[in-house]
């Protein structure tokens, strides 16, 4: 069976198995059967949960684009026979409604030992900076790694990576809801570091006019995953033929070529 049936032969089934669990076996073969042959079913609909991160993901289309990880997504999914709807709410009710099994997957995720409970990851969809913002003018020591950051003024977005990365070295942190007000710290004085990924925080920097006023120094590049609910039904399946159709997307050259439209 070609890899787009398949993929919505475990789409259905993952969807059969949360709201029509009390189907006889005959009725449910015969659903997953006429799935298989009708692209138009509901299945085909998946709701990816996901945060506003440019250039990643733009909760509003900027000029037509709608983020690099949207499209690659998007993409993918198109060729195996799917359409998606990436639903916007904030990063720790999309992460917590993937991890109960309410949500199939999270957009531009990384991995970490705390989500693998709960998580199974694609292939890398794209990479990410790692490292820390300080005001142009700060004199103050460097920093090579998470370590240095202890007793440092630093400031991290609520429930990223960082944060969790921080509170479990024991290291004391300044913690705020968003990109845009964690720069606005920075900027005003009021904390000398700002462990944050370089891309989406140098973006909304630009965006509010104070880019030139801060500059990044790297730690290292790091992977993010279209990242499937452990708990949703033939997600290995799902996962698997989701790879595949990201593999032929680099192979044949619209990878590189949606990426392109962001440079």
């Amino acid at each position: 069976m070609p890899h787009d049936k398949l993929f919505q032969a475990s789409l259905y089934q993952s969807s059969v198995t949360q709201k029509n669990t009390m189907l006889s076996p005959l009725v449910m073969m015969v659903v997953v059967y006429i799935c298989c042959v009708v692209n138009t079913s509901r299945a085909d609909m998946l709701e990816i949960l996901a945060v506003d991160y440019p250039p990643y993901e733009f909760e509003q289309p900027r000029d037509g684009l709608k983020g690099f990880d949207v499209d690659v997504v998007e993409e993918v999914l198109r060729r195996v026979g799917s359409a998606s709807n990436i639903k916007f709410m904030p990063w720790a009710r999309a992460r917590q409604m993937v991890f109960d099994g309410k949500g199939f997957a999270l957009l531009s995720c990384g991995k970490s030992k705390k989500r693998e409970p709960y998580l199974v990851y694609s292939d890398a969809i794209s990479q990410v900076t790692w490292g820390y913002f300080v005001r142009k003018n700060f004199d103050g020591a460097a920093v090579k790694n998470a370590e240095g950051f202890r007793n440092k003024k630093v400031t991290v977005v609520r429930d990223y990576r960082q944060h969790a990365e921080l509170e479990d070295l024991g290291i004391n942190i300044h913690i705020v809801r968003t990109d845009e007000l964690a720069i606005k710290v920075l900027v005003g004085n009021h904390m000398d570091y700002l462990y944050l990924p370089k891309e989406a925080a140098a973006f909304h920097a630009k965006n509010m006019g104070v880019n030139e006023k801060i500059t990044f120094i790297p730690f290292s590049k790091k992977d993010l995953f279209l990242c499937f609910s452990k708990q949703w039904p033939e997600v290995e399946g799902i996962r698997k033929t989701f790879n595949q159709g990201l593999k032929e997307l680099r192979a044949d050259g619209t990878y590189d070529a949606i990426h392109e439209k962001y440079n």
